[in-house]
């Protein structure tokens, strides 16, 4: 379709809102470099397992996993057939303008799980599922907001 490309200043009315919890945000090493995204949006599986997802401008989609009822911090290795306290990763692909989901394998840890608020730690090895390259994810926390 058409576009237009549009120049000028443009006066935007905001209102700072002070957050319910302070600190929010998913911080990793990715390959050695440090990325930081914020949930955008939350949602539930099968009506069993809450997936929050934390993603920035850049290519990488970090999802965080944990059951919608009866939840409990601890320490959990997890895989791709894993359905919850599981990080899952996605990678923006340009040439196919498409998120390819990878194979994960990792531990996360839940240090607070409740309705309201997701926090931990992380790491994991992601691994593209047809090339079969690998992506180390590393020094993995998360504080994130629970409800949606």
């Amino acid at each position: 379709s058409k576009f237009v490309n549009v120049s000028g200043s443009f006066k935007i009315s905001y209102k700072e809102i002070t957050p319910k919890v302070e600190g929010l945000g998913t911080f990793a090493k990715i390959d050695g470099k440090d990325w930081h995204g914020l949930s955008f949006d939350g949602t539930i599986e099968n009506q069993t397992t809450k997936i929050i997802y934390a993603e920035n401008d850049g290519e990488y989609t970090i999802g965080i996993a944990f059951p919608d009822y009866n939840a409990k911090t601890g320490t959990y290795n997890f895989s791709s057939n894993d359905s919850a306290y599981k990080i899952s990763f996605q990678k923006y692909d340009v040439a196919t303008h498409e998120s390819i989901t990878y194979d994960v394998s990792g531990t996360v840890t839940f240090t607070t799980l409740n309705t309201v608020l997701a926090a931990g730690t992380f790491s994991l090895t992601a691994t593209h599922p047809s090339t079969k390259a690998k992506i180390v994810i590393s020094n993995g926390t998360f504080k994130e907001s629970a409800e949606f």
